[in-house]
């Protein structure tokens, strides 16, 4: 249910929040170095009963309490109107008009049920705005979680914004670890992005998620250096989740200038074709415009052709772990292409032939970052 007019502007305050049973008052509001020469208005919000899960049905009750702070009485203090999901209330807003006092404090008691809609975000919650004749409009915010129940996909893209506007065509990041905490319970789910940097994960249950990805830097994180990520259960669908990376350094582009061909003898010493299971080393930092030094990743088309079985190819910065996820996949005989972005170490990356047949590598340069 969704009750009065949006609220439209924050002057002070506010915040109540309940989750995992603990029933929580906190007021968010500046710090004045002394005592405000008008009304202050502060608002919190506690919520009873205080449980641990809530359900469909459940009945609660959010009591607003509602405290002058100033040193003048603010008059007419009423609800001017708000906002709810997940909840169904047993009436109207409190329609009472009140003056308080400096100091004195009034709580508005406010009964209700939780809906069908409260499992679907894997919480309730709430916002509304008290006014008063004096001009103040104080906004007061509660939250009851979790709500579980249903479950959905949380899934998305990983990818660097190279050109800094969002664009979610640009290239994915493969082979990175996606983890998501969910901000009520502190569940942790995780997966690592395909070789166009997706990800999904099954069956997660709805409610917010922290989103990180580890090792890189999400443009326009939060405080906690990620972003966040709603599930909404059931038919409802998820919001796909696209989280664009910060470029490692400044991006310069190039090409493309081919720095690597097995079939040639370009970026390699022969022209075998790469065996099973084996790596190329190749050396990009000071080839082809790129600089000796300073390098921290490159941009390449990367295409795998003639490849004798099926397979896939890893593409990951030299001397380090193998990524899980692939760059590449290919049936016998297939010509395969993909965009790369990946990580320079010590001024080389590694390809590695994850088959049992032989291939040859072509990649191509389009640019690189620098610190």
């Amino acid at each position: 249910m969704r009750s009065g007019d949006s609220v439209k502007r924050l002057v002070l305050s506010v915040a109540v929040v309940i989750a995992g049973g603990v029933a929580s008052v906190g007021l968010v509001a500046p710090t004045p170095a002394a005592a405000a020469s008008g009304p202050d208005l502060q608002v919190s919000v506690v919520v009873t009963p205080a449980k641990a899960t809530y359900a469909v049905g459940d009945a609660i009750t959010t009591t607003f309490v509602v405290t002058n702070a100033g040193t003048v009485t603010a008059t007419n203090v009423r609800i001017g109107g708000g906002d709810e999901d997940g909840v169904d209330r047993a009436s109207d807003p409190p329609t009472d008009q009140f003056d308080l006092a400096p100091g004195e404090s009034r709580s508005i008691p406010w009964a209700g049920t939780l809906n069908q809609f409260a499992p679907v975000e894997g919480n309730a919650s709430g916002v509304w705005e008290f006014t008063d004749d004096q001009g103040q409009e104080v906004l007061a915010k509660y939250r009851i979680a979790p709500v579980p129940g249903l479950t959905a996909t949380l899934y998305g893209k990983i990818f660097i914004d190279v050109q800094r506007d969002f664009d979610t065509t640009q290239p994915g990041l493969a082979g990175v670890a996606v983890t998501a905490t969910n901000v009520d319970t502190g569940s942790v789910v995780s997966t690592t992005t395909d070789n166009a940097g997706r990800f999904s994960v099954p069956n997660t249950p709805a409610g917010d998620y922290e989103l990180r990805v580890a090792g890189w830097e999400i443009e326009g994180a939060d405080a906690n250096g990620g972003t966040l990520a709603p599930v909404y259960g059931g038919s409802h669908g998820t919001v796909e989740t696209d989280v664009a990376i910060v470029p490692v350094g400044a991006y310069t582009p190039l090409g493309p200038v081919r720095v690597l061909d097995t079939r040639a003898a370009i970026g390699v010493s022969t022209t075998t074709a790469v065996p099973a299971h084996q790596t190329v080393s190749l050396r990009v930092a000071g080839v082809a415009g790129v600089p000796a030094s300073g390098v921290t990743g490159v941009a390449m088309n990367v295409t795998v052709t003639q490849p004798t079985s099926f397979g896939v190819l890893n593409v990951y910065p030299d001397g380090q772990a193998q990524p899980v996820a692939s760059n590449l996949n290919w049936i016998p005989g297939q010509t395969v292409p993909n965009m790369v972005i990946v990580q320079v170490v010590d001024g080389s990356v590694d390809f590695f032939n994850n088959s049992s047949g032989t291939i040859h590598v072509v990649a191509a340069l389009n640019g690189y970052f620098t610190q």
